[in-house]
């Protein structure tokens, strides 16, 4: 991987850190030989789930398709919705703000990481 592409799915995965530290059962880490590696579900001693990365774009579509659907699971408990199809009908206007806003934040911060 070029430096340059290393510096942006750096900044990629420190726009998810806070996500990653709630979860607490994924990390990403780099490797010069095999990329940024994103390892998920950690239990008994080993990661169940990894994939790799060499270009920040797909590292910012996966991780952010880890939150979306971490921030709808989340928000579905709160409403007391059990099946998965009723998760998004469910969403109050307000909910459905909140989420609009933090993905334009992402967008944009993914837009300033790209052209920086």
């Amino acid at each position: 991987m070029k430096q340059e592409e290393v510096r942006k799915c750096t900044k990629v995965v420190e726009l998810f850190r806070s996500m990653m530290d709630e979860l607490g059962d994924m990390c990403v880490v780099y490797d010069v030989r095999f990329g940024f590696i994103v390892l998920e579900y950690y239990m008994d001693g080993y990661f169940e789930n990894n994939s790799n990365y060499d270009n920040a774009e797909d590292l910012y579509h996966h991780l952010l398709d880890k939150w979306k659907f971490c921030w709808i699971v989340d928000k579905a408990k709160v409403n007391g919705t059990e099946e998965f199809e009723d998760y998004e009908p469910s969403l109050t206007k307000e909910q459905r703000t909140e989420r609009d806003k933090a993905l334009a934040h992402f967008e944009e911060a993914f837009r300033q990481i790209q052209t920086e």
